[in-house]
């Protein structure tokens, strides 16, 4: 009966290993994949708006990527110029 909880045992630490390495690669791989199309995303949003901000008057100084899940972003605006109604 030893042997055979022992052999078990065995058996249970190979399936825990193998389910553990294939969660790790699916899982891992996903999350991974997910998070750089997520800064893709965010990065062309932000490429795109560069425009808008200086017409309105402001420059990006600094931008901080927070690799979580979801990634986030935040950026320092600088206002370089104060624009009238009328350019608003």
């Amino acid at each position: 009966m030893e042997n055979f909880f022992e052999s078990a045992k065995e058996k249970f630490t190979q399936l825990t290993e193998n389910a553990t390495q294939l969660f790790n690669k699916d899982v891992i791989g996903s999350l991974k994949d997910y998070s750089i199309d997520k800064i893709n995303e965010a990065w062309s949003q932000i490429e795109n708006s560069s425009g808008v901000f200086q017409r309105t008057g402001y420059s990006i100084t600094s931008i901080e990527i927070n690799l979580a899940i979801p990634p986030a972003f935040e950026l320092s605006l600088d206002q370089e110029k104060i624009i009238s109604e009328a350019e608003i």
